[in-house]
């Protein structure tokens, strides 16, 4: 895989990371279940954001604990952008 996905939670004061998290390719699936608005973005090349009882289902799944009241959390993907521009093209191409 060469995107890499991540749970970032950003501290609600500084709007700096304060909490990340690995999403396992395996995990995509439920991410999307999640999500329910993912037909404009397939790929999550955008961020998303989430709300308490998403992250709180989520952190259940990856097994970890989050504070949900204390960061506002995304899913973000990370890869060379030239690669993420080129995918977003073609999707976009292909509506």
């Amino acid at each position: 895989m060469t995107v890499a996905y991540h749970l970032r939670g950003y501290d609600r004061t500084t709007e700096f990371v304060g909490v990340e998290f690995d999403i396992p390719a395996t995990m995509l699936p439920l991410v999307k279940d999640l999500l329910q608005q993912t037909s404009a973005d397939p790929e999550l090349i955008e961020p998303h954001g989430l709300a308490g009882d998403q992250v709180v289902r989520l952190a259940h799944e990856l097994g970890i604990v989050v504070d949900p009241e204390g960061f506002d959390f995304y899913i973000e993907a990370d890869e060379d952008w030239r690669t993420v521009a080129k995918k977003r093209d073609a999707l976009r191409a292909r509506a």
